[in-house]
């Protein structure tokens, strides 16, 4: 079976909800690169979208309230609705999916090691993202063992204009839209 196959007759469960825009953006990045005819020929998705999942960066950063127990709720939620495999649309609650693996039996693709596997062995890429993010190194650590690319992230200074993008008044996760 090829690959473009593999997951045809599966059902991908997404453990959303951090933010919920990301997790809008990812069901309908997949509703639009599934080659469907008709509506029979989608794939099954089942989503748990909770943003009561508290935030991961605040776990990370200033020792908040951890996440896992929440994202472990809601995978087995996903696993009982028949989710054959999960995905998390974000990049910090990444920090923590090996905890949510040991909770449920079906596998996690892992948005990192897919994201770095797909980038040009020896480049040099860009990473925007929460402080969380960049302080775990997960994409470095990553990129470490595949050997094949250098991260770079902002300056401080910088970082405090990406986080204020996330987070800040007219940030991304308080719905401001440009």
């Amino acid at each position: 079976m090829g690959r473009d196959r593999l997951y045809e007759k599966q059902t991908i469960g997404i453990l959303g909800g951090m933010g919920p825009e990301a997790t809008i953006e990812c069901y309908k990045s997949i509703i639009d690169q599934t080659p469907a005819d008709t509506d029979q020929e989608h794939l099954s998705i089942v989503i748990v979208n909770n943003p009561q999942i508290p935030d991961r960066t605040e776990a990370i950063l200033y020792d908040g309230d951890s996440p896992v127990p929440a994202l472990q709720d809601s995978a087995r939620v996903l696993e009982g609705a028949g989710a054959d495999f999960l995905i998390m649309p974000c990049n910090t609650a990444h920090h923590f999916v090996s905890e949510v693996e040991k909770a449920i039996e079906v596998p996690v693709l892992n948005m990192i090691e897919t994201t770095v596997d797909q980038l040009e062995p020896g480049s040099t890429v860009g990473l925007l993202a929460t402080m969380g993010t960049i302080k775990t190194g997960i994409y470095e650590k990553y990129s470490r063992e595949r050997g094949n690319v250098d991260i770079v992230t902002p300056k401080e200074r910088d970082q405090k204009i990406v986080m204020e993008v996330i987070y800040g008044e007219k940030g991304i996760k308080a719905g401001y839209k440009t």
